[in-house]
């Protein structure tokens, strides 16, 4: 504990009190005499001995009925309340780690394919909100189609990096949660001719938005396995084709991917 008196302010004296196990800080407390200082910094020494105060208490609803807080009690009080309401929540804190996932898409192949990616999934643990972020890249490999019933064909892939924000949760038991988000695609759609003479590649830029749902469970704390369902909203629609009249592939205006991902948290 020390007391100093300001040199700048002679009416006024400054109080400290050490670290104390139970409250983790340094206390510091302002008043206009030695004993009103001395008085509150004893009365924090006390409160942090016993049971902390409500947070957002006031000197009201903590002084006996009848009584009133003496203005070093007040400063005291005020200063806790001031402690509590700065500190995070018990045991808020963020935690990431590495994301795997596969998901049936429908938007950006001319069949549904399977697309597999990895990445880092982040959340915010322990508030109310537990806002999550997961950016990752993804492939669909390769795919196929037949053009008009003959020999020629055209091969399509799809490579891009996803973006997904999810800024609320909702717990619906003890391990399983539902998380609405807001998905971004960034990439490249490719293809090309296959047994055509002439034939060409092509790429487009690949753009896209999309409302996704979570379904998290974790069966372990560092563990978690969820569910997702989206619907894809193409920003870009290329066309390719063979011959102007002749269509191999364009990307449809709505699009739909399900799917499933493994996160594994520091």
């Amino acid at each position: 504990m020390r007391i100093e008196r300001s040199s700048r302010e002679p009416a006024s004296y400054t109080g400290q009190l050490a670290a104390l196990a139970s409250a983790g800080a340094q206390r510091e407390v302002r008043g206009q005499s030695c004993a009103e200082v001395l008085e509150a910094l004893a009365l924090i020494a006390v409160l942090v001995a016993a049971e902390e105060p409500p947070p957002g208490a006031s000197p009201a609803q903590l002084a006996p009925s009848g009584w009133a807080l003496t203005r070093a009690e007040e400063l005291a009080l005020a200063e806790e309340a001031a402690t509590s309401a700065a500190a995070p929540p018990p045991g808020a804190h963020l935690r990431w780690g590495p994301a795997a996932f596969t998901w049936l898409g429908s938007s950006s192949l001319p069949r549904p394919a399977l697309q597999y990616g990895l990445g880092i999934h982040a959340e915010w643990t322990g508030s109310a909100w537990q806002p999550s972020l997961r950016l990752a890249a993804y492939t669909s490999g390769t795919q196929e189609v037949r053009a008009g019933g003959g020999a020629a064909r055209a091969r399509f892939q799809h490579v891009a990096l996803s973006g997904a924000a999810c800024p609320l949760h909702f717990p619906l038991a003890p391990a399983l949660r539902l998380r609405p988000c807001l998905t971004f695609d960034v990439g490249r759609l490719s293809g090309e001719g296959v047994a055509v003479p002439g034939a060409r590649r092509r790429s487009w830029p690949w753009l896209s938005a999309a409302p996704e749902l979570q379904l998290g469970w974790a069966p372990l704390e560092d563990v978690q396995l969820d569910l997702l369902l989206a619907v894809v909203v193409p920003l870009t629609r290329p066309r390719f084709y063979f011959l102007p009249e002749l269509t191999s592939f364009e990307v449809p205006r709505l699009g739909l991917r399900a799917g499933a991902g493994l996160s594994w948290f520091f």
